[in-house]
C-alpha cells in the first residue's frame, strides 16, 4: 500500500533507518518493517515484516552496500538480517550474534567497521565488518568509558575524528580516528550541561549527536533541567568546545536531532514534548527558533 504522510508500523517501534542510496526506509519495533521510497515524491510502500525473536531490542543500521541489515539487543547483542536487492527483509539461517550488550550500532561512513555502544556497561565495541558475509569480527580492546554511558557516535566529514555523546556523565568526547583499523585514540571530553543547571547523572537517558556539513559546528541532546540542545564549535583539529545552550520551553528531555541537506536548518524532536525547527546561523551555529510541529518524536532522518 502506498501513502502520503503515514504510514502503519510495527507495534512498539523504536528506531527507524535508511538505506544509503535513499531507497529504502527500515523500521524496528516487535517486527521489523521495510518500506521503498518513491524519489519522486517520497511516498512510502510497505514491503515485508519480519520476526526479529528480540526481547529487548534497541538500534538498527543499513550496511552501505545494502545488503545486510544489522539489529541491536540490550540482552543478546548484535544479529545480521539480509537484504535482497528489492528491499525486503529476510532472516538468514546462521545469523550473526554477538554476546555484548549493545543499545546502539553505527557504521562508520566507510561501511568497514560496526561500533557498538553499550550504554548500560560503559564500552563502545569496534566490530570489522565483512560485507559478503554479513559477518562481525571484533575488534580489541574494545574502548571503556567508565562510568559515562556512551549512547551515539557521530563521525566528523574529513572522517579523522569520532564524537561520542555519554548519556550517564552528560558529556561529548571526540576521539581521533583511524577509518582503516576502526581505532578510537586520544580522548578530548567536554560536558554539555549549561553552567548552574541540574545535570541528571547516572542513567542511559535520552540524547543524540549530530555533526554539521561543514564540519564546523556540532549539536547535542542532553537530559538535564528540562531538556536542551548544546552547540559546539568544532576546531580544525576537530576538538569540541561549547559555544551555547538552547533553551525552549517545550523541550522536556529532548533526544532526537537531524540537519537537513542544506544545512540551513537543525530539526530537534522529543517524546515528551513536539518538533521544532530551528535555523543555522551559518557564522557561529548559534539556532533561532523557527515553528513547532507534531507530538511524541523521538527519531528523526532525513531522506536524500
Amino acid at each position: 500500500m502506498t501513502t502520503g504522510g503515514i504510514v502503519q508500523i510495527p507495534e512498539a517501534a523504536l528506531d527507524f533507518t535508511r538505506s544509503a542510496d535513499g531507497r529504502f526506509l527500515y523500521v524496528l519495533g516487535r517486527k521489523v518493517a521495510s518500506f521503498a521510497v518513491e524519489p519522486a515524491n517520497l511516498l512510502l510502500t510497505a514491503l515485508n515484516e519480519v520476526e526479529t525473536s528480540l526481547s529487548n531490542w534497541s538500534g538498527l543500521a543499513v550496511d552501505p552496500s545494502r545488503q545486510w541489515l544489522m539489529l541491536s539487543d540490550n540482552t543478546y547483542g548484535i544479529v545480521a538480517f539480509g537484504l535482497r536487492p528489492d528491499g525486503t527483509v529476510v532472516r538468514p539461517n546462521g545469523a550473526t550474534l554477538t554476546g555484548q550488550r549493545v543499545s546502539e550500532i553505527t557504521f562508520d561512513p566507510a561501511g568497514k567497521i560496526l561500533f557498538g555502544l553499550s550504554c548500560s556497561d560503559d564500552i563502545v565495541f569496534r566490530y570489522a565488518f565483512d560485507a559478503d558475509n554479513g559477518t562481525l569480527r571484533e575488534q580489541t580492546p574494545p574502548v571503556p568509558m567508565p562510568m559515562a554511558g556512551p549512547a551515539q557516535i557521530a563521525f566528523h566529514p574529513t572522517m579523522k575524528v569520532a564524537y561520542v555523546l555519554s548519556s550517564k556523565d552528560q558529556t561529548a568526547t571526540s576521539f581521533e580516528y583511524d577509518a582503516t583499523t576502526g581505532t578510537l585514540s586520544a580522548p578530548d571530553t567536554i560536558p554539555l550541561v549549561a553552567a548552574g543547571s541540574q545535570a541528571l547523572l547516572g542513567y542511559c537517558g535520552p540524547g543524540h549527536i549530530v555533526v554539521h556539513p561543514s564540519g564546523k559546528v556540532a549539536y547535542a541532546t542532553t537530559s538535564e533541567g528540562g531538556g536542551s540542545v548544546t552547540v559546539m564549535s568544532v576546531s580544525t583539529s576537530g576538538r569540541l568546545t561549547v559555544v551555547g545552550h538552547e533553551h525552549y520551553f517545550l523541550f522536556r528531555g529532548a533526544d532526537a536531532l537531524a540537519i537537513d541537506p542544506s544545512g540551513t536548518h537543525l530539526l530537534v524532536g522529543n517524546t515528551a514534548g513536539g518538533l521544532q525547527v530551528f535555523k543555522i546561523d551559518p557564522n557561529d551555529g548559534l539556532l533561532t527558533y523557527v515553528s513547532f510541529g507534531v507530538q511524541g518524536v523521538h527519531a528523526l532522518q532525513f531522506l536524500p
